[in-house]
């Protein structure tokens, strides 16, 4: 259940200002002071920033610092491998193809206690075993490293200032669409109940089922060259992002999760690159996620820093926007806010 913010809450209540008029002071609708107020979602450090300035106050004394850090000999538990992307071994519209299982070790057999009761040499052959598995999994991710994922994946160009100079052309200028996402409008948006929802003047997506993703787009409109960029904040969940390009049960996919890892999957769901960046933020941050649809190239981006291109895109010329949200564990609940999109 969220913690109340109180400290916060104080601190404007004491200027006698009301949510609407903290949020215009910092650039932010009123609904945005409500939910941190509320300890629904935490600010990012942009905007802790521009409280801490706004009150004259410390982030402890506003209430943002997270618990101390137990320390390097506190216990822990491991955190969960990280799983190579594959072909088809992504989120689909019901779910992954196959559940990753690490099972625990259980309780030592008769065999493995009589083991521990020998001298050490006797445990020479085990650990030449061992040797020999880790040398092979090492050769394995040699080759995925240096096969299997360069061939799926188009990394960030070296020339990195190209990619910057292509995003501030393409996201400059007067929006062909700008909607803030704050009601429903003359631009029509899902309104699915209880998955694409107006709500708290926010436009928001909700998903309970395990292993997949809700769609929700926009149905007026399809675009073919366009730059397209959007704050989302994922509140639960396992991820969120872009619907692209979506025609004739075709479409692209551009996800981020919490953790800082991301994919894009083209129409062709064999057809994509992964990858983590530290750009990504994690719950209740907001990030601002673009792309730039050009012919077959794709190009996205993550808080301004470029994630990667996909060239020879199978997708449609033309197709409808929109926003996903992706369940595999943690019921999943997004806010989007202040979409553009340019067109070519």
């Amino acid at each position: 259940m969220p913690t109340p913010n109180y400290h916060l809450k104080h601190e404007r209540q004491l200027k006698g200002w009301s949510q609407a008029y903290l949020g215009e002071q910092i650039d932010v609708p009123g609904y945005y002071i409500s939910r941190w107020e509320r300890g629904e979602v935490t600010p990012s450090p942009y905007y802790q920033q521009q409280l801490c300035h706004l009150f004259g106050r410390t982030a402890e004394e506003l209430g943002f610092l997270q618990p101390a850090d137990p320390g390097p000999f506190a216990t822990t538990s491991d955190p969960m491998p990280d799983i190579p992307f594959l072909p088809n071994s992504e989120e689909h519209a019901h779910g992954p193809n196959n559940d990753h299982v690490f099972p625990d070790s259980g309780p030592l057999s008769p065999d493995d206690a009589k083991l521990r009761q020998k001298p050490p040499q006797t445990r020479q052959r085990p650990l030449v075993r061992l040797s020999l598995i880790a040398s092979l999994a090492l050769l394995v991710g040699i080759i995925i490293g240096t096969v299997v994922l360069p061939s799926m994946w188009h990394p960030s160009s070296p020339a990195h200032a190209q990619h910057l100079t292509m995003y501030s052309a393409a996201t400059s200028g007067t929006p062909t669409l700008s909607d803030a996402l704050q009601t429903l409008d003359e631009n029509q948006w899902d309104t699915a109940a209880n998955e694409c929802t107006f709500q708290d003047g926010g436009y928001y997506l909700f998903n309970t089922q395990s292993n997949s993703f809700v769609i929700c787009k926009e149905e007026a409109r399809t675009f073919c060259n366009f730059a397209i960029q959007v704050d989302m904040t994922i509140i639960s969940g396992d991820g969120a992002g872009l619907i692209l390009r979506a025609a004739d049960n075709s479409l692209i996919r551009f996800r981020i999760s919490p953790d800082g890892s991301y994919n894009l999957v083209d129409a062709d769901p064999t057809v994509g690159f992964q990858g983590t960046s530290k750009a990504i933020k994690g719950l209740g941050k907001l990030n601002v996620l673009t792309s730039i649809v050009q012919g077959e190239t794709i190009d996205i981006y993550a808080n301004g820093e470029h994630l990667g291109t996909l060239q020879h895109s199978k997708s449609p010329s033309c197709g409808q926007v929109g926003f996903l949200a992706l369940k595999f564990s943690q019921s999943a609940e997004v806010h989007v806010a202040n979409l553009k999109i340019w067109k070519f």
